[in-house]
């Protein structure tokens, strides 16, 4: 860049464009053990580069667009300038910043005998009754545990896939799974492969590829 204009040898980035993406207020630095006043000072925001930053500011929510119902876009909306309010910091608080913030009856699970089962419930609706149901999963993404070593088969896998670190994970039958390597493509075993468990033995484990 200093061949294309020698002043920017003393600008921002070698005068290169450099385009920072996200929320800031959602991503934070780790600082082992900081407080509070430490992770804000490390945040891109405080940095002294700052000020040579031009902000630009997403206004409009897509998923509004693609909602035909204006019930459901309503609701939609509310919740969008509620969760903005709350990182906005436009709730009244103390003078430690702390403030009482009432969710809305429509997100809480209420007391049940229960309470973890009914999380499960809400967040995946018929998952527990639809367990060996290929087709249920082949319509939905679900978040689910990578598969690179099992602890019945680590040290066999630890050989074949040199470079993965020495762990373990639990699995029963039914989980769903997901492939990181790509072992056996022709076989359809690739890299994000879904898979679901359906028998764990001594040095394999049985599964079905849900495609």
């Amino acid at each position: 860049m200093k061949q294309e204009d020698e002043s920017n040898i003393d600008k921002p980035f070698g005068g290169k464009v450099v385009v920072l993406g996200g929320d800031f207020r959602q991503i934070l630095p780790v600082i082992p053990k900081g407080g509070r006043q430490g992770i804000v000072s490390a945040t891109v925001n405080s940095s002294n580069l700052w000020k040579y930053c031009k902000f630009l500011k997403l206004t409009k929510n897509m998923r509004l667009r693609t909602t035909g119902s204006p019930e459901l876009a309503t609701e939609i909306n509310e919740f969008a300038d509620w969760i903005l309010k709350i990182g906005d910091g436009d709730f009244e608080s103390n003078e430690r910043g702390e403030s009482d913030i009432e969710i809305p009856e429509d997100l809480l699970i209420q007391d049940s005998e229960n309470p973890l089962l009914d999380l499960v419930d809400f967040a995946y609706p018929n998952l527990v009754q639809n367990m060996k149901t290929e087709k249920f999963f082949e319509e939905r993404c679900i978040l689910c545990p990578t598969l690179e070593c099992v602890e019945k088969v680590n040290y066999f896998m630890l050989d074949l896939l040199p470079g993965i670190p020495n762990h373990k994970i639990i699995l029963k039958e039914g989980a769903l799974i997901m492939l990181l390597r790509n072992t056996n493509q022709a076989a359809g075993l690739c890299n994000g492969t879904r898979l679901i468990v359906v028998d764990l033995g001594t040095n394999v484990i049985k599964v079905t590829i849900i495609t």
